[in-house]
């Protein structure tokens, strides 16, 4: 079998468009450079924070079984003027509700016989459409007392508490189970 020719094809001269340089400046030379350490800071600039913060040592003393997210209610509670142990009661038992003969809330207002609950993802919306079903009767328990049940999910709680809190001070409703 006879070898195959090769083919040489000539290619025209590359087009060079002017101002435009061929290489970028400084290209080819190698020479030492400083980096700056903007990482770190330029990366804290894009972290949602979350407006309570953390809870302070005082209030883990307190109430050293709450979580963030209730801190959160908590604090935006505080922030518009209201007071714990006048106002509202924080983690209290009413009794005759609900399954057993007493039943824990979060946040109690006395005055307008309004109940605000945390509503945890991990505890309430993960485990299983059990634990909503049992939300849901408790919810119908208290409205035959009289008590009006507002959740407000954890991720709300902890992105904007103020907003959610004044909804559900005025009865409204964000939560998962409400929107079903």
């Amino acid at each position: 079998m006879a070898p195959r020719p090769r083919l040489s094809i000539k290619l025209p001269p590359s087009v060079r468009l002017p101002g435009i340089p061929r290489a970028p400046r400084g290209f080819g030379r190698f020479r030492e450079m400083a980096l700056l350490p903007r990482g770190e800071r330029a990366a804290e600039r894009f972290t949602v924070s979350e407006p309570a913060g953390d809870p302070p040592d005082w209030w883990r003393a307190l109430y050293p079984t709450g979580t963030k997210p209730e801190w959160a209610v908590y604090w935006a509670l505080l922030q518009m003027g209201y007071r714990d142990g006048e106002d509202f009661f924080y983690l209290v038992v009413v009794p005759g509700v609900g399954h057993s003969y007493w039943s824990q809330v979060d946040f109690f207002f006395p005055d307008t016989k309004l109940v605000i609950e945390v509503q945890g993802i991990y505890w309430h919306y993960t485990l299983g459409s059990e634990r909503q079903a049992r939300d849901i009767f408790r919810q119908a328990a208290f409205a035959q007392r009289g008590i009006e049940i507002v959740f407000i999910d954890e991720d709300d709680a902890l992105r904007a508490p103020l907003y959610y809190t004044r909804e559900a001070l005025r009865g409204r409703d964000h939560s998962k189970i409400r929107r079903g």
